[in-house]
């Protein structure tokens, strides 16, 4: 439950970042290093559900959550273990 808190938190953020670059400067991405931060925690964030005794559960789970942002064969659960 907490993994899936923190992912879903963290692509919230990342959102956040996405809509001001796109309001501040179409053209160009202000919020690197943010983006880079961002995406670093939620690798971490899979290496524990990756690691997760109940990772059959928690996985599926925290896919739901941007399933409709990515095509559904990049979300294959065989990727991640």
């Amino acid at each position: 439950m907490l993994a899936n808190s923190l992912f879903v938190n963290l692509i919230r953020v990342d959102d956040g970042f996405t809509m001001l670059d796109s309001v501040k400067n179409q053209k160009k991405t202000l919020y690197s290093d943010e983006h880079l931060t961002i995406r670093q925690l939620i690798h971490q964030v899979f290496t524990i559900i990756r690691n997760d005794e109940d990772f059959g559960i928690v996985f599926p789970t925290a896919v739901s959550n941007v399933e409709f942002f990515m095509p559904q064969d990049s979300l294959d659960e065989k990727d991640f273990i």
